[in-house]
């Protein structure tokens, strides 16, 4: 049985930001917005199913990224860049913010633009910096 006491539904968390953030939905980007303003019907019960879901995505697909040495991703919000070894991942942002979470841990680091970091496994995230443009070069002439 799921823990509700460290979940929290999409409403509720819609909730909350309305109270604190009034109008926060509206200055959302207009790509986003139509799934979160969606979120809001969803029971608590559908959301952590989903929740459970998404978990399970991300931790079946660490095998399957094994074979490869860099991986370029583009996104609506970010172009990013992660370098995977056995036992360690290196990512680097460009443009935009990129999340990342350790599946051994839970715990999660925020990587903005023009910054990187990188996860050894079974550790937590190391805090991200900024990196020179040499550490982007080096690091994304590896995609070519």
């Amino acid at each position: 049985m799921p823990s509700f006491s460290k979940a929290a539904s999409a409403p509720s968390s819609c909730a909350v930001l309305d109270r604190g953030l009034p109008g926060w939905l509206a200055q959302l980007d207009p790509v986003i917005a139509p799934a979160v303003r969606n979120a809001e019907s969803v029971s608590a019960t559908d959301y952590l199913a989903r929740l459970a879901r998404l978990r399970a995505l991300a931790r079946s697909v660490a095998p399957r990224l094994d074979a490869a040495d860099v991986i370029a991703w583009r996104s609506a919000s970010a172009d990013w860049f992660i370098g995977a070894q056995a036992g360690s991942a290196q990512v680097g942002v460009l443009v935009g913010n990129v999340d990342l979470t350790s599946a051994a841990s839970g715990r999660s680091v925020s990587i903005p633009g023009r910054w990187g970091t990188r996860l050894e496994a079974g550790r937590d995230p190391v805090l991200p910096r900024n990196w020179t443009q040499a550490e982007f070069d080096a690091f994304t002439y590896s995609t070519k």
